[in-house]
């Protein structure tokens, strides 16, 4: 499925929806834009046959729809589905018109650069099962830490927009006056080196609930949408 835009693209970005698929509602997307959805969807949770329907309806939309991992999310069966090369990244396909961004990659749309890294830590992690409602992956391996550097290096350090699912460390304590779990601390420190390092635009993440602006052009997203103009293009995304 092609999702053609013949007027200025934008790219739409929300927070945790976890899997209240009645937020597209109320999104004023129309055709040839991509929703970007800073983790914790929920779609894939457990991979039976009522969410294999629901994301197939995703399809019907008339933009494409792209979703970070969180630390509520089943990234192992998503990483089951098929991978392939997308606008210069790697992404999962999940269904023609619902992608999932895969942690470290650089994506180029309409000549703007997206970084991309999702993961963060459960703070429910007592009450859930592993490999049933908690998995490891969760949190990034060291190889996707060091994958993700050297994405970055190889575009110079500069990209136009930095999408997470938590948050810088600084940015955790601004928001909740502590960390929101120990086990996150070495991600937070990640991203915390990746804005003082990269040159970027904005930078946008989920995970917290809220939807808040922050200093050095952050954004805490919740049921808030950010959209982003990318400006006139004839780009097929699909």
């Amino acid at each position: 499925m092609n999702f053609w835009c013949q007027r200025d693209m934008r790219a739409i970005v929300i927070g945790d929806l976890h899997g209240d698929y009645t937020v597209f509602d109320a999104l004023n997307a129309e055709r040839g834009d991509i929703v970007i959805i800073l983790g914790d969807t929920g779609f894939i949770f457990n991979g039976d046959e009522q969410e294999m329907r629901q994301i197939r309806t995703l399809s019907e939309k008339p933009y494409l729809i792209a979703f970070l991992d969180g630390n509520h999310d089943n990234l192992p069966l998503i990483e089951r589905f098929p991978a392939e090369t997308w606008m210069g990244g790697m992404v999962h396909r999940l269904t023609p018109g619902l992608i999932h961004l895969i942690r470290g990659n650089v994506y180029t749309i309409n000549n703007q650069r997206f970084f991309v890294f999702g993961g963060g830590a459960s703070t429910d992690k007592a009450r859930r099962r592993e490999g049933h409602d908690y998995w490891r992956k969760e949190l990034p391996s060291p190889e996707e830490y060091d994958t993700a550097w050297e994405n970055l290096i190889r575009y110079d350090l500069c990209v136009d927009y930095i999408l997470c699912h938590t948050a810088p460390t600084d940015a955790v304590y601004t928001l909740r006056g502590s960390l929101k779990h120990p086990d996150e601390e070495p991600l937070n420190n990640f991203l915390l080196k990746v804005r003082r390092s990269v040159d970027y635009k904005h930078f946008l993440f989920g995970h917290f609930h809220r939807d808040i602006e922050l200093p050095y052009r952050q954004t805490a997203v919740f049921r808030h949408p950010a959209a982003i103009d990318l400006g006139p293009s004839d780009l097929v995304l699909s």
